[in-house]
């Protein structure tokens, strides 16, 4: 094309890939559909027939050629593009589990991206972590560590490390701090990495730091790394998550079935935490007590949970009178956050829901037993903690020693609809 315009030859040419990037229609040539013959064939007797319109074409041609394409143009284009390259930044941030986990580390993807607005960014995490970033907006991509699969064991961590030495990441920042993030740092190859020098091979780590003894919540344990970077913790921050609105429609019908899509008093319960912690879990004769009490002010509840909560949503039912509407198991992390958001209040133990609800910004109880919400509460905009001081907690044991579990037993359903109150009291006002 552009050897044709040189020699002052009129071009007709199809509108696919960088043709049309040289070739302005109407202007610099024509332009016709791809696989066309009728189009292309009526524009070179167009030609051939308006020689004034071809004679014009032929000029401008020419002196958008002249313009754009001499050698000194195209070398000082290609310049342009290796001095860009040269001065791009490729930034790696390393959190492979969990679920609840990867949620706690948006506000930390959002302050690296205003650091480095120009930078590559991609976070290395595992499936569950992918669902949760799929749609942020502070990342170029989400690697995926298939732990189960493509990535186990020691050939696996190896297949992965040969993968990410090809992003040539000249950052990595890990936010896992174990041993295997350690070692996918390290092997990546990467000009700087960042994290706790601790004693999970933390001394592989360039620009490794001593970790805190004083007990931390997530966010500000990660911020004390991204200081490294000159990154500052902001006053107030705060999660994020973005449900599209596909999860939002999904969540309306939801609802709809349970005839709560015109409620406008809605308080969400998570019924339990993660299998492994039933130490952590409310007692479901107090969850059913808040249900009924809820009921009798006209206030509508929806319980939220895993597939492995199954049994104890229906053990709920029976206990309570007002039967609130199931949920369990219902939905993927990004619908769970949209649904969560259309709750005047949400209910939760210790577990990712949790951290959830404090990404959308939703008015949250969080129920503290066996864990301290000192390291584990996540930053929100209303956050209402209710935790026993007992001479045991916090324990984090898994099975409760002395065989009471008083820390959750203790928590009265009365003391939580007082919150609950005073919460949508004060929305109200």
């Amino acid at each position: 094309i552009l050897e044709a315009q040189a020699m002052d030859v009129p071009v007709v040419a199809t509108s696919v890939g960088g043709i049309i990037e040289i070739i302005d229609h109407e202007q610099t040539g024509l332009l016709v559909p791809p696989k066309d013959e009728n189009a292309l064939a009526g524009a070179i007797l167009r030609l051939l027939k308006d020689r004034p319109l071809a004679q014009r074409i032929i000029v401008a041609a020419k002196k958008k050629l002249l313009d754009h394409y001499t050698l000194d143009h195209m070398a000082s284009r290609t310049v342009k593009v290796y001095e860009e390259i040269l001065k791009m930044t490729n930034i790696l941030v390393i959190k492979l589990s969990s679920l609840g986990d990867v949620v706690l580390i948006t506000a930390a993807l959002k302050a690296i991206r205003q650091k480095f607005p120009e930078a590559k960014i991609y976070c290395l995490t595992g499936k569950e972590g992918k669902h949760v970033l799929q749609n942020c907006p502070y990342l170029d991509g989400v690697i995926l560590f298939d732990a189960n699969d493509r990535h186990r064991g020691w050939f696996g961590l190896i297949k992965l490390t040969r993968k990410l030495r090809k992003y040539r990441f000249d950052k990595v920042i890990d936010l896992q701090n174990n041993r295997k993030s350690h070692l996918l740092s390290y092997l990546s190859f990467p000009k700087e990495s960042y994290g706790y020098r601790n004693a999970k091979w933390g001394s592989l780590l360039s620009e490794g730091i001593d970790d805190s003894q004083q007990p931390m919540a997530a966010v500000p344990h990660q911020f004390q790394i991204l200081n490294q970077l000159g990154i500052l913790m902001p006053e107030h921050p705060l999660l994020e998550l973005w449900p599209s609105d596909k999860e939002k429609g999904y969540v309306q019908e939801l609802l709809a079935a349970e005839w709560l899509a015109d409620s406008k008093q809605i308080v969400g319960i998570n019924i339990a935490a993660s299998a492994k912690w039933q130490t952590k879990n409310w007692p479901l004769e107090h969850m059913a007590r808040l249900c009924d009490l809820l009921a009798s002010k006209g206030i509508r509840v929806f319980i939220t949970g895993m597939d492995k909560d199954r049994a104890l949503g229906q053990q709920l039912q029976t206990l309570t009178k007002s039967k609130p509407a199931l949920f369990i198991g219902k939905t993927n992390i990004l619908q769970l956050a949209a649904l969560i958001k259309t709750c005047n209040v949400f209910i939760t133990p210790d577990s990712a829901p949790l951290h959830v609800a404090a990404a959308m910004h939703v008015p949250t109880i969080a129920l503290f037993g066996p864990t301290s919400s000192v390291r584990h509460v996540p930053p929100a905009e209303t956050m209402v903690i209710h935790e026993k001081k007992l001479k045991c907690t916090p324990c984090y044991s898994p099975r409760c020693r002395i065989m009471t579990h008083a820390c959750m037993q203790d928590i009265r359903p009365e003391e939580i609809l007082r919150s609950i109150e005073q919460i949508m009291g004060g929305r109200e006002s």
